[in-house]
């Protein structure tokens, strides 16, 4: 069953591209990363979520990068409690 990490204080500016490529060098390969924008602007709003396959995966990648540098700002990154949500608005 897949489960996922909230990766927040983003930069604005930093892609989801970004974000995949800092936990593939830590040596975790994400299935999904997804950025939150803000449905009115469009605008990044600074946190998104990253999928794994098991939770397993999800805890190694939270140990190696919570605290971890993505574009000259320090990831907060936390496991999230329960599912994936039905709704999600930004980018993939």
């Amino acid at each position: 069953m897949a489960a996922q990490l909230h990766v927040g204080n983003l930069d604005a500016g930093t892609t989801s591209r970004e974000v995949r490529e800092a936990f593939e060098a830590a040596g975790h390969r994400p299935r999904e990363v997804r950025l939150v924008r803000d449905p009115v602007t469009g605008k990044r709003r600074g946190f998104g979520f990253v999928e794994f396959e098991d939770q397993r995966r999800v805890a190694a990648a939270n140990d190696h990068l919570d605290g971890a540098t993505v574009s000259g700002r320090k990831l907060s990154v936390q496991p999230t409690p329960g599912t994936r949500p039905t709704r999600f608005v930004g980018e993939r």
